[in-house]
């Protein structure tokens, strides 16, 4: 988890310097997979009573949550970052860069098919 963040942090200074939406986007993403993490490792530390070891467990538990909502923190960062390059909110830019090749290819000629009419 430790490492992603690292990654994650260091992503989002080069996009941030570079105003590289896309770069953001990527951000986005790989917070899911420290939620993942973050998940396996309260799974595996809370499923079993017997396995469980006291303080040691407590304390696991504790810093995959602070590492989750550090991870948190750099996405609300990308957030704000693809909000500051395009104008858009991330909904927005998610929707049109999640499209359909088909919605892709409509979209295309209704934009040919206006501007031969103009």
């Amino acid at each position: 988890m430790g490492c992603l963040l690292e990654n994650m942090l260091a992503s989002m200074v080069r996009a941030f310097a570079a105003r590289d939406f896309e770069q953001a986007i990527h951000v986005l993403r790989t917070d899911s997979e420290v939620d993942r993490l973050r998940n396996l490792v309260v799974v595996r530390h809370t499923e079993n009573a017997e396995g469980l070891k006291g303080l040691e467990s407590l304390h696991v538990l504790s810093m995959a949550n602070a590492l989750e909502r550090a991870g948190d923190h750099i996405k609300n960062m990308a957030e704000e970052l693809c909000h500051l390059a395009t104008g858009h909110t991330m909904r927005h830019l998610i929707r049109a860069k999640d499209k359909p090749i088909e919605q892709l290819f409509l979209d295309w000629l209704a934009k040919q098919s206006s501007s031969q009419a103009g």
